[in-house]
């Protein structure tokens, strides 16, 4: 079995299966776009459950924040959006990585 190597936040195997075996779905823009749609959706589409589940929550936590302050200030819409944005760029990012021939997300 390949040695993980960590590069930034993502662990990834050299030696990995020839594409089209990889568990990712789409295109690096496409998992974007699911995470503008839902933050941490384009995470479970690649089989990132853990990340996803902390996309997911972390937006979930801010929408009851807003809720419990029963108007959302500029402020919270403003982290929600950051928030937002941080995931597609997350769910890009990954998606980017697994396609290389030679890696293969963990």
């Amino acid at each position: 079995m390949p040695r993980p190597v960590r590069r930034g936040r993502l662990r990834v195997v050299r030696g990995a299966p020839p594409e089209g075996s990889s568990p990712s779905h789409g295109a690096p823009l496409w998992t974007a776009a699911m995470s503008l749609v839902l933050p941490g959706l384009g995470q479970f589409l690649q089989g990132r459950r853990r990340t996803g589940a902390v996309h997911l929550l972390g937006a979930v936590a801010i929408y009851a924040i807003a809720a419990m302050r029963r108007w959302p200030s500029t402020l919270t819409i403003g982290v929600l959006l950051a928030f937002t944005l941080w995931s597609a760029v997350d769910a890009a990012r990954a998606e980017r990585l697994a396609r290389r021939a030679s890696l293969r997300l963990v």
